[in-house]
């Protein structure tokens, strides 16, 4: 599993905004883990029963999240790549790569 994967909701399959975590221990955006839990009353991931007051506010994951994209953004002026979220604000020029880990990733990029 790569670290973009961590980063991405599985109801929406983007970037996880406004992080919340269930009991059971899954992550999503909290408006498609609310969402759920108003249709189904169950974890999308593994089902569990799930209640409104079971979720927690992730705030220090969102930190993270805010962290990784800044850092997307200083590595963009080095090396202009396009991020695989389309709402990151690190935008392509002639190069594209999917970061995997937080580092130089010359190996990975795809040219067009």
């Amino acid at each position: 599993m790569s670290l973009a994967d961590h980063l991405t909701c599985p109801v929406c399959i983007g970037r996880l905004q406004h992080t919340h975590m269930t009991a059971c221990g899954h992550r999503y955006c909290e408006s498609c883990i609310r969402e759920c839990i108003d249709r189904l009353r169950r974890c999308p991931c593994c089902n569990a029963a799930l209640q409104h007051d079971q979720l927690i506010k992730d705030a220090q994951f969102d930190a993270l999240i805010g962290a990784w994209c800044d850092a997307v953004k200083m590595m963009s002026i080095v090396y202009p790549w396009l991020c695989k979220y389309s709402d990151c604000e690190a935008k392509p020029s002639k190069l594209k790569v999917e970061l995997l880990e937080l580092k130089v990733h010359s190996h990975n990029i795809v040219y067009n």
